[in-house]
């Protein structure tokens, strides 16, 4: 983020966020900060932490780190019950991603308190066995600390029918950086409660 404040009694002009504004009046450097301020804090909600590890993501393999994160910590049964997928490129590096779509990239373990696996819907079984498959039609090219996020519908890819407690994580095949074949990089996990 850059911000330059001109010395004139005008306040104009004014760079943030890449874009320039002049500003007549105190009134409208007020306005402009607190546009900034939203615009800002809207981008950076759903980043993953910056110190991943006292965030809880999973650990970094092959140079990629995976975070989840529920919209929603708590629902009812039948609500929806959105996961967001955050791969993070944790290298200096570009890397290469490859992709087709988010329920066949990422295998998805959902286990209630006791460890019972949690019965996929029909469509969540026929879109997840194909997670172990490593074939990619796209390949996404990251750039260092680049975040490519995705989002999976749970509710749709499981049977999420009696109030418990639920865990989530998530692993994903990716190719070495050698190219020497492929690794899984796995999650943090993450808890819902279903009421």
């Amino acid at each position: 983020m850059r911000q330059q404040l001109a010395s004139s009694k005008a306040y104009g002009p004014i760079t943030t966020t890449g874009a320039t504004v002049n500003l007549k009046s105190r009134h409208s450097l007020l306005l402009a900060v607190i546009a900034e301020t939203i615009i800002l804090g809207t981008l950076h909600a759903n980043q993953p932490p910056k110190n991943a590890k006292s965030r809880g993501c999973g650990p970094p393999t092959e140079g990629f780190q995976l975070c989840l994160k529920l919209d929603e910590r708590q629902v009812r049964i039948g609500e929806p019950v959105l996961l967001r997928v955050f791969i993070k490129n944790v290298t200096t590096k570009e890397l290469l991603l490859g992709e087709f779509t988010p329920e066949t990239e990422n295998r998805v373990t959902m286990t209630k308190e006791r460890g019972v696996a949690v019965q996929a819907t029909k469509k969540g079984k026929l879109l997840m066995n194909r997670a172990e498959l490593f074939v990619h039609p796209l390949t996404i090219t990251m750039g260092p600390g680049q975040v490519h996020i995705e989002t999976l519908a749970l509710d749709k890819l499981f049977e999420i029918s009696t109030s418990a407690k639920y865990f989530i994580t998530v692993t994903r095949v990716v190719g070495k950086q050698d190219r020497s074949g492929v690794v899984k990089v796995t999650s943090n996990t993450v808890s819902l409660t279903v009421l």
